[in-house]
């Protein structure tokens, strides 16, 4: 019952924040664009005809940026398809723009799982993800969710730097701190993260949440 308070309070939370960015902030920003685009049109000089261009695209990728956040708050993706369908999205979408080549293998099926299970692992495949990409300075990374038993498995693996476990308590680095959020989102749902590298050798993850009771259905 901890675990499903938890996460439901913060998912309610995050979908709350997801409408107000899509309802407000997001629409108020497609009205300005549209309003600053007829005034470009009536726009007597090319110097303010440059200008409101240049104010056209900064608020086109402003509107871009907010659709974004406001996705990884809530992902449809999630809702529509569950785990394993949306962690395929997930992977595509975060690594089209880099350098790194990604994998997917995932032996479940479509049925969905504890919605407690899927939001404690889809978050941690997002911190995760953002670490290889930001930090791991690897061509390739693998996600593998599986089963075995009464417990569902998630492997994240790159060929990466990698780095110095000793140092993960490190709190004063962005990327440890983000590690120490997923050994904590893992602790809440009864279950672990195992980190297994070194520097030089990449990075691999594996966690590992049973299937309990607690979590809603």
């Amino acid at each position: 019952m901890l675990l499903e308070s938890l996460v439901e309070a913060q998912e309610e939370e995050r979908g709350r924040l997801a409408r107000e960015l899509h309802d407000g902030a997001g629409q108020m920003l497609t009205a300005l664009l549209v309003r600053i685009k007829t005034l470009e049109k009536d726009c007597p000089t090319i110097p303010m005809q440059n200008g409101l261009q240049s104010l056209l695209a900064l608020v086109s990728e402003t509107i871009e940026q907010v659709r974004d956040l406001s996705y990884r708050l809530r992902p449809a993706a999630l809702d529509e398809f569950g785990l394993p369908v949306a962690l395929g999205i997930l992977m595509d979408e975060m690594t089209e723009n880099s350098s790194i080549t990604a994998h997917y293998l995932t032996d479940l099926n479509d049925d969905t799982l504890p919605s407690g299970i899927e939001v404690t692992l889809y978050r941690i495949a997002q911190e995760a993800l953002t670490n290889v990409i930001r930090h791991a300075q690897a061509s390739t990374v693998q996600v593998a969710l599986s089963q075995e038993n009464q417990v569902i498995l998630l492997n994240i693996k790159d060929d990466g730097c990698g780095f110095d476990p000793r140092l993960a308590t490190a709190v004063s680095e962005q990327r440890h701190l983000g590690l120490i959020s997923m050994r904590e989102r893992a602790a809440i749902a009864g279950g672990s993260l195992t980190l297994d590298t070194e520097p030089g050798a990449g990075t691999s993850l594996l966690i590992r949440l049973p299937l309990l009771e607690g979590f809603p259905a």
